[in-house]
């Protein structure tokens, strides 16, 4: 091996030395906080690894809070008795399965379609896709005595056109959006996404999990990031102003010194992949993703076990390293947050800055988004309205900013099948300067099993 090829692994292996030793010496000074710590304060309602004690840890869009959502009861506009009795008997299958294994797990499939009023010259205007979820998760206590808490959790996808030329998540290039009018769309074959294995304490304070992540629902908590049953937008499922890496391969450690706030920890292959291992390029280049996050719960609205908290502020800080073979450049950014829900009301604020420039690792250098979710439309508990505003300020200089206007209302046609008509207003879309303002429209349905 060359001279320079050496100083690339030994820079590698500090890296990653370097973050290692600092989730490390995070742990140990967690455990010995825990020691010093009456944990008559934390009761043992961690009972259930679904379950956080105290302050709720489920995350939107997680698999756990997937889980949660589908078990839950749902009042809906129409009910189908024959319906009804044939998914009893599946819903007793899988408590029956849960019981004797401690597997849990869930089948859904979304279809997003969406169509633009205008486009740059010779584009496509429409796109499609279809969503197919298999998750759950194992709790290995439920069949095998254990006093660690552990937890795998797995999700597999797969993403399909459904015969359009382009999905939707490929739209914003045809008309010159700064950012995508959907995600989590893109075709794929089906595939193992998520891979993880979680570790609770007994007090419900320190969390630590490692694998393949979807580091998406983990950061940057925001209650609305659901594109299967929320925004569909890249702003509002992820922040602009934060380059989270796709599925891969990545750890985090959370400790809670009280129940209703937190500091949170991770480190993830800066190129990860849901197409492949990753075990190449985390390893092997080295090119890390960090974040670190403080935040805590207003505590306007009690929370609920298992469900994800009605209110949450926090900061974080990220950093990414230069990813040499994309050719994007190191950055690093700050972004906060704050959202309380008030009853049926669930108002948003949330900001993002960027320290880099047009070759970094984000499209924007500011990003502010503003909005409201409406909840129980019509006495529907699962009905929801939800409209949003951001502004971006594009990372390169020479775009123009660009706003939107993003709007959905989720529908419970059935308990298990949900439709949502969306619509954006793109107004002075960065990459199109002959469009003023582009209506995009689409329709979104689910059935989840």
């Amino acid at each position: 091996m060359p001279p320079s090829g050496v100083l690339v692994v030994m820079q590698g292996l500090i890296v990653k030395g370097f973050w290692t030793t600092i989730l490390i010496c995070c742990c140990a000074a967690v455990a010995r906080a825990q020691e010093a710590y009456d944990s008559s304060e934390f009761s043992a309602t961690a009972a259930s690894p679904d379950v956080s004690s105290g302050y709720s840890a489920v995350y939107s869009g997680s698999i756990i809070d997937e889980l949660n959502d589908i078990a839950r009861e749902k009042d809906s506009l129409f009910r189908a008795p024959t319906a009804d009795r044939v998914f009893e008997h599946w819903d007793a299958f899988k408590d029956h399965f849960e019981d004797i294994v401690g597997l849990r797990f869930a089948v859904s499939y979304t279809v997003l379609y969406q169509q633009a009023s205008d486009t740059l010259p010779g584009r496509i205007d429409h796109g499609l896709a279809g969503d197919l979820d298999i998750e759950g998760t194992w709790d290995w206590t439920s069949c095998c005595r254990h006093e660690l808490h552990p937890l795998l959790g797995f999700r597999f996808i797969e993403r399909s056109t459904l015969g359009a030329e382009i999905s939707p998540e490929s739209l914003s290039g045809e008309i010159g959006s700064l950012w995508p009018t959907a995600v989590g769309y893109f075709p794929r074959n089906l595939t193992v996404a998520e891979l993880w294995f979680r570790h609770d304490s007994d007090d419900g304070r320190v969390r630590v999990k490692w694998g393949r992540i979807f580091p998406i629902t983990q950061y940057d908590f925001f209650p609305l990031q659901n594109f299967r049953t929320d925004f569909v937008d890249l702003n509002h499922v992820t922040n602009l102003a934060i380059p989270l890496p796709d599925w891969g391969l990545g750890d985090f450690v959370e400790y809670r010194p009280q129940p209703n706030s937190y500091f949170r920890l991770g480190v993830h292959d800066a190129n990860a992949l849901v197409t492949r291992a990753g075990f190449d390029t985390l390893f092997g280049e080295g090119e890390l993703f960090k974040i670190f996050e403080v935040g805590f719960d207003p505590g306007f609205m009690a929370p609920q076990p298992g469900r994800p908290p009605y209110g949450d502020v926090h900061l974080s800080i990220w950093h990414q390293d230069a990813r040499t073979d994309a050719g994007i450049d190191e950055g690093w950014g700050i972004a906060a947050a704050a959202m309380q829900q008030f009853g049926r009301f669930l108002p948003f604020l949330r900001y993002g800055w960027v320290n880099s420039g047009a070759t970094g690792p984000v499209s924007v250098q500011h990003m502010f988004n503003v909005g409201v979710a409406i909840d129980n439309i019509f006495g529907q508990d699962n009905d929801r309205i939800g409209v949003g505003y951001t502004w971006g300020k594009p990372a390169d200089s020479s775009l123009g900013n660009q706003s939107n206007f993003d709007m959905y209302y989720r529908i419970q046609v059935t308990p298990r099948i949900e439709v949502s008509p969306i619509a954006q207003v793109i107004l002075n879309p960065s990459r199109n300067i002959d469009s003023d303002a582009i209506f995009v429209g689409g329709i979104r349905a689910r059935i989840a099993l």
